[in-house]
């Protein structure tokens, strides 16, 4: 199954906030391990990069990057009809 991840579950994912990070990690953990596979858009690597961006942090945008790089991260395009 193709499983579309919104910028929260990877921020809590990548950026080890609270209680959130340990959630996220064991989902995506389970869904890997189902040989489910995970996808993201533009859109999400947009919102992912909006507060390294602006804290000028260079590796939390590589962390991000090198997740959305991944070989069984499946990047998918969305279209105005989409967004409607």
């Amino acid at each position: 199954m193709l499983i579309y991840l919104d910028s929260a579950i990877l921020i809590y994912y990548l950026d080890g906030i609270g209680p959130f990070q340990a959630r996220a990690v064991n989902r995506l953990t389970t869904l890997r391990a189902a040989g489910d596979q995970v996808a993201a858009s533009d859109l999400t690597r947009l919102e992912c990069h909006v507060k390294p961006i602006q804290l000028g942090d260079t590796l939390r945008l590589s962390k991000f990057d090198g997740f959305f790089g991944l070989p069984d991260v499946r990047m998918v395009p969305l279209t105005t009809a989409v967004y409607d």
